[in-house]
């Protein structure tokens, strides 16, 4: 009987340390061209900072600072914990690893060894830019009255990729005589 509670106790002790445990949140990550930087998270209720080191292809160790980092005490104006390097010039296929730490009622949270690819390089915002209802695939802004796709015709076929191809023949009929 004595085993059986003291199982039980252990049992309850772990459910009661897993429960309730922070879990940090994902972690955007852009670049954009032809230079800047952006990695953010949203502002939960309870964050009291968040703290960002990265480098660029050169993998990171947990107690690095990093090429590049910085720590932050209060969300941006977005509600959003955001750091911003306006000088980082990034390509596509660079790598940035990376490790973050939140601090989340008075207890401190790290994400070590991180890595991502960079992909596409994104359009910073301008100041101009007013958001637009359109959603176009794999882009994460988009303005009011920018172009959102373009094709010049520049070679002598036309990229089915792009076009849908569709053949009409005309015929005469005496209403259109």
């Amino acid at each position: 009987m004595l085993a059986r509670g003291a199982v039980l106790l252990i049992f309850v002790s772990i459910i009661l340390q897993c429960y309730g445990e922070f879990v940090i949140p994902e972690v955007t990550l852009e670049a954009y061209e032809p230079k800047g930087f952006r990695a953010s998270i949203p502002a939960l209720e309870g964050i009291q900072m968040f703290a960002f080191h990265g480098n660029v292809n050169k993998e990171i160790t947990q107690i690095d600072p990093g090429q590049f980092s910085k720590d932050f005490t209060s969300p941006s104006d977005n509600n959003m914990w955001s750091y911003f390097n306006d000088e980082l010039s990034l390509k596509v296929g660079d790598v940035v690893y990376y490790w973050i730490f939140i601090q989340y009622d008075k207890l401190g949270y790290r994400k070590d060894a991180q890595r991502w690819n960079v992909t596409e390089l994104l359009k910073i915002r301008d100041s101009t830019c007013e958001t637009s209802k359109t959603v176009v695939a794999r882009k994460s802004l988009i303005c009011k009255n920018s172009v959102i796709f373009q094709d010049n015709f520049d070679s002598s076929a036309i990229d089915g990729n792009k076009w849908l191809i569709e053949e009409y023949i005309p015929y005469h009929s005496p209403a259109s005589s």
